[in-house]
C-alpha cells in the first residue's frame, strides 16, 4: 500500500478539491505533506522544465489563523473566522495550485449551515483553480451535505523504518550507542504507537535505564492502547503443555496460525473444555504477542462512535502486526446482530460487518483466535 503522503499527493495532483484525513498526528502529517509537495515541485521544474511551477501548503487552526508552511510567511489577515478563510482561499488573488490544511474542524462545523454552505460554494472554484482543502482531525463525522463531496483518507501510523530513524536520532542526541539488534527489538515493540508516543516511550527508557529497554516501551504501549482503544496486550501464563489432551488441535494450531495466509481459528465447545486456555497458550507457542479485544467494549452511546472505535482499533492491530488477536466468547458480544436494526439502530450489525470486511481484506499478519460456547450464537458470516 502506498504511503499516506503519496496518496494525498496523487489526489492533489488529480485536482481533488476536498480531502479529509483522519490523523492523531497532525504535525507529522503536515511535515510529510510539505516534504512530498516540495519534492513534486522540484520534479516538475527539473524533469519537465516547468520553471514557473509552484504549489504552496498553508495551515490553519482556530487560534493561529493561516501560516504558509512552504514559505514561512503569513497573510496580512490571519483569517481566524472560517467563512472569511474560505473566501480568501477561493479568491482570485491567491492564484492556482494551493493546499490548505485545516485542523480540528470537526469541533467547529457541527450543524452550522453557513459554514457547510460556504464549503459547498467554494468547491467548484477550487476544482478549476487546482486548490485543495484538507481537513485533519482524529475522527471527522461529516455533515450529510458534505459526505459525498469529500475523499476520506486514514493517516497510517509510523512504520518500523520511521520509528527506527527517530530512535537513532534520539540516541545520538543523548550521545548513546546501541546495537542494531537492540534498537530493532525496541522498534518492534513500539509498532502501533504514534510517533509522539514512541518518542515519549524511548525518552522514559533512556532516563530510567540509560538505554533502550523494550520492557519499558511495552509497558507504556500497553497502557496507551488499553486507555484509548479498548485493546489489551495480554501476558498470559498459560501454555499448551499445561493443557492435557487436544493433541490434534495443538498440532493444527502450530501448523496453521504461523502461515501468512491464515485468517484464524474458531474454537467451539461447552464451557470448561479448555478453549480459552488453548487460545491464551497458542500465542506464546508460536512466538506472537497476543492482543485481547472485546466487541462489547466497542459499543458507544453516541451515534457513529462504535463504528469509529472498531475501525481505529483494527488500524492499530494492523500497525502492530505480527500478532495474535484473541476474542473470548464471541457469540455473547455479537448476540444482538440478528435483531440489531430493531434494537440498536443497526450498530452491532455495522460493527460486525466492518470486522468481517477487515478479516477478509487485511493483508497484515493478524490471525484471529476466537472462542464460542455455542455455534447457534455465532453469526453465520463468521463460519465461512
Amino acid at each position: 500500500m502506498a504511503e499516506t503522503k503519496k496518496i494525498i499527493s496523487d489526489y492533489i495532483q488529480a485536482g481533488f478539491p476536498f480531502l479529509v484525513v483522519n490523523s492523531y498526528e497532525p504535525e507529522r502529517l503536515e511535515e510529510q505533506i510539505v516534504d512530498e509537495i516540495s519534492a513534486l515541485v522540484t520534479q516538475m521544474k527539473d524533469n519537465i522544465g516547468m520553471d514557473d511551477y509552484s504549489m504552496d501548503v498553508h495551515s490553519w487552526n482556530c487560534t493561529k489563523g493561516v501560516r504558509n508552511l512552504s514559505t514561512g510567511s503569513a497573510p496580512t489577515n490571519p483569517y481566524i473566522d472560517p467563512i472569511a478563510l474560505f473566501d480568501w482561499f477561493a479568491g482570485e488573488d491567491l492564484g492556482p495550485r494551493h493546499i490548505l490544511l485545516i485542523h480540528n474542524f470537526h469541533r467547529m462545523i457541527g450543524e452550522d449551515m453557513s459554514i457547510i454552505q460556504s464549503i459547498i460554494n467554494i468547491l467548484p472554484i477550487l476544482k478549476t483553480s487546482l486548490r485543495t482543502i484538507v481537513f485533519i482531525s482524529p475522527d471527522m463525522d461529516l455533515p450529510i451535505e458534505l459526505e459525498r463531496r469529500a475523499t476520506v483518507i486514514d493517516h497510517a501510523l509510523p512504520t518500523s523504518d520511521e520509528i527506527k530513524s527517530e530512535y537513532t536520532k534520539m540516541l545520538k542526541s543523548y550521545k548513546m550507542k546501541m546495537t542494531d539488534e537492540e534498537i530493532n527489538s525496541s522498534v518492534e515493540v513500539a509498532k502501533g504507537l504514534t510517533m509522539y508516543e514512541a518518542e515519549d516511550a524511548i525518552a522514559l527508557s533512556i532516563i530510567r535505564k540509560h538505554g533502550v529497554d523494550p520492557d519499558i516501551i511495552y509497558e507504556i504501549k500497553s497502557n496507551m492502547i488499553r486507555k484509548n482503544w479498548d485493546l489489551e496486550i495480554s501476558s498470559f501464563n498459560e501454555t499448551l503443555d499445561d493443557l492435557k489432551g487436544l493433541n490434534n488441535l495443538k498440532e493444527f494450531g502450530r501448523e496453521v496460525l504461523p502461515h501468512p495466509m491464515s485468517k484464524g481459528i474458531l474454537l467451539l465447545g461447552v464451557p470448561g473444555t479448555g478453549k480459552s486456555h488453548f487460545a491464551k497458550g497458542l500465542g506464546k507457542e508460536i512466538g506472537l504477542p497476543t492482543v485481547s479485544m472485546s466487541f462489547g467494549n466497542m459499543f458507544d452511546s453516541l451515534i457513529g462512535s462504535s463504528e469509529g472505535k472498531i475501525k481505529r482499533a483494527l488500524n492499530i492491530l494492523d500497525a502492530m502486526s505480527p500478532l495474535l488477536l484473541f476474542v473470548d466468547e464471541l457469540e455473547k458480544d455479537l448476540a444482538g446482530a440478528r435483531s440489531s436494526g430493531e434494537t440498536d439502530s443497526g450498530v452491532t450489525l455495522r460493527v460486525m460487518k466492518y470486522f468481517l470486511t477487515w478479516m477478509s481484506d487485511h493483508d497484515s499478519r493478524v490471525p484471529l483466535i476466537a472462542t464460542a460456547n455455542s455455534i447457534e450464537g455465532v453469526p453465520a458470516e463468521f463460519l465461512r
